[in-house]
Order: structure tokens, then C-alpha cells, then sequence
């Protein structure tokens, strides 16, 4: 039987231990997603920016390395000692609360349906990641649980 009021109090009481752990400073990259609308299919010489919107997560999700990494021939990631070949890591971010009145966010925020004139992709930045941040494409959403969301994210071309 569902039990939403208990399900909403579940993932507030989630929500607190995620904003815990940003503030005990064990969350110190941020997470952006971004949309880029263009006004024609990207790639193609009419293309033009039309509008980015972005959503940053709070609180912080974990971010955890779950590969080493890919041969990587877009540049980033990170040079490897043994043979000087360049490796994109995966990366899962999560748990995020899924949303809930005033909390958490909805699968359409966190992972938002691309076309051919749109351009979806995550921005990690802060410790580990260069500069302003990496950017990386969701390969993977996992929302079996009620209260949560994982992503899988893969290293995407930087701009």
C-alpha cells in the first residue's frame, strides 16, 4: 500500500542528511545541468544559441569515480604515467531527492529530454575537476528507489 505522506517524509529526512554532509564540507563539487536550445539542428551552419537554462543541485550530491576511465581523444580527462594515453572517468552522482513539495527534483530537471536542436549535459566542478568545471553527458538514470535518484554521467566534449 502507498503511504505518501510517509514517502514525503522519507525523502525530507534524506534531503537533511544531504545538506548535513554538504556542511561537514563532504560535498564540495558542484553539479549543474545544462540546456542549450539552439535555433536549428546542432551542427548545422544556421545553428545559433537561442537560450541556456541551468540547474545547479542543492544540496551537493556524492560524486563517486565507478571506472577508471575510457581512451579519451577529445582532450581532458587525465594523462596516465604508463603510456601517456589520455582517460575520461565515469562518474555517479547521487543519491538526489526526488521531488517533493518544496525538495529535491523531478527526472525531467536532472536528466531532460534531448533533440536535435537541443544540447543536454552536466557540469562537475570544483577538487578534481579543471577550471570552472568538466562538462559530461548522462549516460545512465537510475530512479528505482522512491526517494532517490542516481546518475551516470561520461566524459563529453569540453567547450
Amino acid at each position: 500500500m502507498d503511504n505518501p505522506a510517509a514517502r514525503a517524509a522519507h525523502r525530507a529526512a534524506a534531503d537533511a542528511g544531504r545538506r548535513a554532509a554538504e556542511a561537514a564540507g563532504a560535498r564540495s563539487t558542484s553539479v549543474t545541468v545544462t540546456v542549450e536550445t539552439w535555433s536549428a539542428a546542432i551542427g548545422t551552419s544556421t545553428a545559433t544559441l537561442s537560450s541556456t537554462a541551468s540547474t545547479t543541485l542543492d544540496p551537493r550530491p556524492k560524486i563517486s569515480a565507478i571506472s577508471p576511465g575510457s581512451p579519451s581523444y577529445f582532450g581532458g580527462g587525465t594523462l596516465t604515467q604508463s603510456d601517456g594515453q589520455t582517460l575520461a572517468p565515469e562518474y555517479e552522482i547521487g543519491p538526489i531527492t526526488t521531488a517533493a513539495g518544496s525538495i529535491g527534483y523531478t527526472l525531467a530537471q536532472l536528466a531532460p529530454a534531448g533533440a536535435s536542436t537541443k544540447r543536454v549535459y552536466v557540469t562537475l566542478a570544483g577538487d578534481a575537476f579543471a577550471g570552472s568545471g568538466e562538462r559530461y553527458a548522462v549516460h545512465q538514470v537510475v530512479a528505482t528507489r522512491p526517494h532517490q535518484i542516481t546518475l551516470r554521467v561520461h566524459r563529453a566534449p569540453q567547450s
